[in-house]
């Protein structure tokens, strides 16, 4: 199905929505990866994660990086706050369940 057309150059999309959900959960030896580690990543590797900004690389601007980086900061505070839901969902239920425990005794 084709999207309509980007509103800003900055504007995230699906598939950016789909890279946070993945970042937000991703853990390695058992820990939630640092945001500082992915933010650098993305920073490196932008193109090979997203493709090219405009249609033609040879049509790149020096002000592209500049959207780059607001995109990647975008991406980085909505991972932040889908790690902050989850801690919280988390925090939650280990309550609920601390209390049914608390309750049965």
């Amino acid at each position: 199905m084709k999207q309509p057309p980007r509103e800003s150059l900055c504007e995230l999309r699906e598939h950016h929505h789909a890279l946070v959900m993945n970042l937000a959960v991703r853990k390695r030896q058992g820990k939630l990866v640092p945001l500082e580690e992915y933010a650098e990543y993305l920073t490196e590797n932008y193109h090979r994660v997203f493709g090219w900004i405009r249609k033609s690389k040879a049509n790149d601007i020096p002000s592209d990086r500049t959207r780059e980086w607001i995109i990647i900061a975008k991406l980085m505070h909505e991972v932040r706050e889908c790690r902050e839901a989850n801690e919280l969902a988390r925090s939650r239920i280990s309550n609920r369940q601390s209390e049914s425990v608390a309750g049965r005794m």
